[in-house]
């Protein structure tokens, strides 16, 4: 079941969700939390020749998906060559047809019995802009920064800018216990300056 802004607000009171920095009461709608991005980005460079040398020794031109512990070095060694940290009022960038990797500001904590989906926000939806390509969920007792896959499907290149509300939260309670809480790959992979 989604959680409504009653609910939503009850749990932060509580102390069984909380948000790092806090909320502010704007953020927080019927069912969603809009949730604000960070000033941590990871570009990818369009051919494999723009790569350095570390990650360019896991792949050629064919980034082979079938040996995930390379896939995974290969993301992670991106991730860490690509990096670029915004300040207030700088902006990135987002071109046609190009992708972005960017953390959200808050950090969040769910408790055991919630989980979440991240969803884009319609007014950039309309832009073409989707925020979580294909990895909306979040789960029980994720404890961070969440991670946005964007990529831009429109005709225009959009700035986007730290602190800018891109992206919402849906919360859903779990109807039962989870039997095993299986650890994202990507949980402890922090941006370089972290």
């Amino acid at each position: 079941m989604i959680l409504t802004d009653t609910e939503i607000i009850e749990a932060l009171e509580e102390g069984a969700l909380a948000f790092d920095p806090p909320l502010e009461r704007d953020q927080i709608g019927a069912t969603s939390i809009d949730l604000r991005l960070g000033y941590n980005f990871s570009t990818y460079p369009s051919a494999s020749s723009a790569l350095r040398e570390n990650a360019r020794s896991i792949v050629s031109e064919t980034v082979d998906l079938g040996d995930e512990s390379l896939v995974t070095q290969f993301i992670s060694q991106l991730r860490t060559d690509n990096n670029k940290t915004l300040k207030d009022g700088d902006s990135i960038p987002i071109r046609p047809h190009s992708f972005l990797l960017a953390e959200t500001l808050e950090s969040v904590k769910l408790p055991a019995n919630i989980a979440a989906r991240v969803e884009g926000r319609s007014t950039y939806a309309r832009l073409g802009i989707a925020i979580h390509q294909t990895a909306p969920s979040v789960k029980p007792n994720w404890s961070g920064q969440l991670t946005l896959e964007i990529v831009n499907n429109g005709p225009f290149t959009y700035l986007l800018y730290p602190r800018m509300r891109l992206c919402q939260l849906i919360l859903e309670r779990l109807s039962g216990q989870v039997q095993s809480l299986d650890r994202s790959t990507w949980e402890n992979l922090r941006f370089r300056n972290r």
